[in-house]
């Protein structure tokens, strides 16, 4: 038997699997139990004393749990203890506090911490269960017959910001069937200070795609404004898709082909690439950083309700009428861009697939200051977790006016392709 919760589809709630859990919690609880009471009756302060005793207990439900209740065989056992332990980091020091509070009003160490236990029992279920979920792609791509495109137009935007060395790669990749998939490549030039408009201008020129435009924003947006640019020019021109790849020659369009071809992108509102799903390729990704993706997407899917893969990769897909709304002229217009648009396409409704891709670091220049990016990325979870209305509402774009303007430097014009 299978329940749904109210986190709808972050997990299923199989009855036998709370029960193995269950049983699997009451043997740490034992050992939780047993090492609290000897560590009060030494003197050590209730709540210091459960803090010693639960870390403890959580690390064993963790490995017993991980293995034998969601049967998890997945690579990322040591990283995905790292990120349970800051959550029960929280999780304990917040139980740690309320029984505290509750030994002040008279009540007994032991029953304080009894008082707790449906709480921690359940919060520490849905987290795990959300944690080993299976990260196989989901079944969106075998699901999805090849459906007739009729004269459904499809954009690849591809935004660039002082990319001189690497957009020749993006443009070769734009090999035969890749350009059979795409009816217009649409370059978005964020003011880059190098040559790489230049540059780019010169490999389109080269390359054998029958529709090219290149734009150059009237200020520096940001990524997120050079989106903003690129959307619009999809609803201005009628498109029926929007391709994204960045620009620094990250990501692989070769890898979201496939689907295109099977027509998996006209079964959602979003494909969208994920760096950390089984079947990704990383290439000289560092270890810190994929440890503190995994960290964020479990802390967002958490905060959204919905399983999420990753939080921006530069590779994915929109269809285009998903964005008549215009929602996203309230987005961030920095690298902030895309966790605004995840968490808005959750609250309305958007149906978001995942796939895996070839994800690599060679001679690209990040942009992002770490420290003050993962703040301000924890903040963004916090607002729509605890003020979810207030934070759809409100406006975090960089122009008030929402005037996001550019001008065409490069054209080339095919005729328009017959319908299919």
């Amino acid at each position: 038997m299978v329940v749904r919760g109210e986190l709808g589809n972050l997990v299923s709630i199989s009855l036998a699997k709370v029960a193995r859990f269950a049983v699997v919690s009451g043997v740490g609880l034992g050992l939780d139990v047993c090492v609290f009471l000897a560590l009060t009756q030494a003197g050590v302060r209730p709540g210091l004393a459960n803090l010693v005793s639960a870390t403890l207990a959580v690390s064993y439900v963790y490995f017993v749990a991980t293995r034998h209740v969601f049967t998890y065989r997945g690579r990322f056992l040591l990283p995905l203890f790292g990120v349970y332990l800051l959550y029960q980091l929280v999780a304990v020091t917040a139980a740690s506090w309320a029984i505290d509070a509750l030994v002040l009003f008279s009540l007994a160490p032991l029953a304080a911490k009894l008082a707790v236990l449906p709480l921690t029992f359940s919060a520490n279920y849905l987290v795990m269960a959300a944690m080993t979920r299976s990260s196989q792609a989901a079944p969106i791509a075998e699901l999805s017959p090849p459906v007739p495109s009729g004269v459904e137009r499809t954009m690849l935007f591809i935004p660039m910001y002082n990319c001189a060395r690497q957009i020749p790669r993006v443009i070769a990749q734009l090999t035969p069937r890749i350009l059979a998939l795409v009816d217009e490549v649409v370059v978005v030039d964020n003011r880059s200070t190098d040559d790489g408009e230049a540059v780019a201008i010169a490999a389109l020129e080269a390359s054998a795609a029958r529709n090219a435009t290149v734009l150059r924003n009237d200020h520096n947006y940001g990524l997120g404004g050079s989106h903003k640019v690129a959307f619009d020019h999809a609803l201005a021109h009628g498109f029926a898709y929007c391709i994204v790849l960045h620009g620094d020659d990250q990501g692989d369009i070769a890898d979201l082909a496939p689907l295109l071809e099977r027509g998996a992108h006209r079964r959602v509102d979003c494909l969208l690439g994920a760096r950390f799903m089984r079947g990704s390729r990383l290439v000289g990704y560092s270890k810190l950083r994929t440890f503190g993706n995994h960290v964020f997407n479990l802390i967002y899917s958490v905060a959204s309700g919905q399983r999420i893969r990753d939080l921006g990769s530069g590779l994915n897909i929109y269809a285009v009428s998903a964005l008549a709304g215009r929602d996203w002229l309230r987005h961030a217009d920095d690298l902030t861009f895309n966790y605004h648009m995840i968490l808005h396409s959750i609250a309305t409704g958007w149906r978001i697939g995942f796939f895996p891709l070839a994800w690599r670091e060679e001679d690209q220049t990040s942009n992002v200051k770490l420290v003050r990016q993962s703040l301000h990325v924890l903040a963004i979870a916090l607002r729509y977790a605890v003020m979810r209305g207030a934070y759809l509402k409100a406006d975090y774009a960089g122009r008030p006016d929402h005037s996001y303007t550019a001008a065409p430097v490069y054209r080339r014009a095919a005729p328009p392709r017959s319908a299919a």
